[in-house]
This record gives structure tokens, C-alpha cells and sequence, in this order.
């Protein structure tokens, strides 16, 4: 190996131990950057909406894996682009990234914890898709009311009804 592929291989070891205490010893002995990139997957659609640079990243992050495992496992039948300068500063961005809690798949944990109903002051500041939810059950709330009010003026109806009708039976009523 040439100096630039040894920094990148030591950079990337550096991440694959970060992975790994995140997501622990796979049971298929894979790296746990791979784990990473397949969370990364499994939720491609909604965090290429939410968080900028997602797209990008995963590609990224997909190719400095390929180049990590064709210096491992060298493989004439497959061309891998040499390491660069630049997949070590992605690699060292990415690792900082995970650390400081701005890599994509925590951005996106942010984003759909922010996301909660309590974070909104009111329905027009909720998401299309939550407004329905919260309409909803403001319809069934005064619904109650309704028939919570409807039934005590029934009530009250039927108690003056009955006053009315029992006024001359009834002890010093006049």
C-alpha cells in the first residue's frame, strides 16, 4: 500500500470502530459501516426529503467502503478508483460528523422528533399529513359537547315538564 491508501485505511478502521459501537458485532462478521449504509437504505426515501446531502453521502460513504474492502480483498476483475486525498477528508467528516450527532441518519432522527405534534403552536403549522389527525379530533371533541349539551337541556326540559304537570299535587306549591 502507498502512504494516501494507509491513511485511508487507518481512517476508515477509526469509523468502522465508531460504527461499531454503535451498532455492536454483526453476526455475519460485516462491517458495521455496512450496517450503517443499509439504515441509510431503509430509510432512503424519507431522509433524502429531510436532510440535505443525503443522496450524496450514502454515495459517498458506499465508495470509500468498496475502495476499504478492494484493498483488503484485492480483486483483478474489479476496478476500483484509487484512494484520494479526498475520501480521507470525507472519511475524517464523516467520523466527526457521527460524533458531533450531524451525520445523516442522526439528522433525521432530529428531524422526526421535531416533527411531534407538541412542537406545532397550532394546526396551520403542522405537516399536510397531521392537520387531518388533529381536525379529527377536534370534530369529535365538540361532537361531545354537543350531545353533553343537548342531553343536560333535555334533562332540564324534562324536569320543568314535570314541574309544570306535578304543580298542584306538590305540598305548598301554589
Amino acid at each position: 500500500m502507498n502512504y494516501i491508501e494507509n491513511e485511508f485505511f487507518e481512517e476508515f478502521k477509526h469509523l468502522e470502530k465508531l460504527c461499531q459501537e454503535i451498532y455492536g458485532r454483526s453476526g455475519d462478521n460485516r462491517l458495521s459501516v455496512t450496517l450503517y449504509l443499509e439504515d441509510m437504505k431503509a430509510n432512503e426515501y424519507q431522509g433524502s426529503i429531510q436532510v440535505a446531502g443525503w443522496k450524496e453521502q450514502y454515495r459517498q460513504l458506499k465508495n470509500c467502503r468498496n475502495k476499504r474492502n478492494n484493498l483488503v480483498h484485492p480483486n483483478d476483475n474489479y476496478y476500483s478508483e484509487p484512494c484520494s486525498q479526498d475520501d480521507i477528508d470525507f472519511i475524517i467528516s464523516f467520523r466527526k460528523a457521527i460524533l458531533n450527532q450531524t451525520d445523516p441518519l442522526a439528522l433525521l432522527g432530529k428531524h422526526t422528533k421535531t416533527v411531534s405534534r407538541s412542537a406545532y403552536e397550532n394546526d396551520d403549522d403542522l405537516p399536510y399529513e397531521n392537520r387531518e389527525t388533529s381536525r379529527e379530533k377536534n370534530y369529535f371533541l365538540a361532537t361531545i359537547i354537543i350531545f353533553a349539551c343537548i342531553g343536560v337541556i333535555m334533562l332540564l326540559a324534562f324536569i320543568l315538564f314535570f314541574a309544570l304537570i306535578f304543580q298542584d299535587s306538590l305540598p305548598g306549591i301554589s
